[in-house]
């Protein structure tokens, strides 16, 4: 087994448990979205690193060399088949990702949004006084957004665990 993987990903569930804690200690306040928001994301890019580390765990149990080059099931994959192997965990984690709806898929789409700079908003004006002050329609927003995307990457960060968690135990017993 990789152990330096295996840790990797045990730190990294750790840093995005201890984060997602530390985001119910912020106070509910207009000042503390960007404090809440930066929290968020550190916790959803710790549960990649988390996954990516993982998929190095599984390439090293199956006695992949160089397991840092792996960045997707299919590369693990890949390696497997030139040495004419294959690996279940690894080909279930390939399906995971590609399935609509899954959380692997809608974890590993929301990391790699955090790469893409924000679609522009378009401001309506709702019409303009005669002074040259412009006035805008404001919509309210009904639910917050933050506490939406934390309920994601809670969800996330336990379904991760819970994958890791499976596997290993069911490696152990082999």
């Amino acid at each position: 087994m990789s152990a330096t993987s295996q840790s990797l990903v045990n730190q990294k569930l750790a840093f995005a448990r201890f984060l997602l804690a530390q985001y119910a200690q912020i106070p509910a306040s207009t000042e503390a979205r960007l404090q809440k928001g930066a929290v968020l994301e550190g916790a959803l890019m710790h549960l990649a690193c988390a996954y990516r580390h993982y998929l190095h765990e599984l390439a090293g149990n199956a006695r992949l060399k160089q397991v840092n080059r792996f960045a997707t099931e299919d590369a693990v994959l890949e390696a497997l088949a030139e040495e004419g192997r294959f690996d279940a965990s690894v080909d279930a984690l390939r399906e995971l990702r590609a399935a609509d709806g899954s959380w692997l898929k809608a974890m590993l789409l929301a990391q790699e949004s955090l790469w893409l700079a924000p679609a522009p908003v378009a401001i309506k004006k709702a019409f303009q006084e005669s002074e040259g002050i412009s006035l805008i329609a404001v919509a309210e927003v009904q639910d917050d957004p933050l506490q939406s995307l934390y309920q994601q990457v809670s969800s996330w960060s336990k379904a991760l665990e819970t994958l890791v968690n499976d596997y290993r135990q069911t490696f152990f017993e082999c």
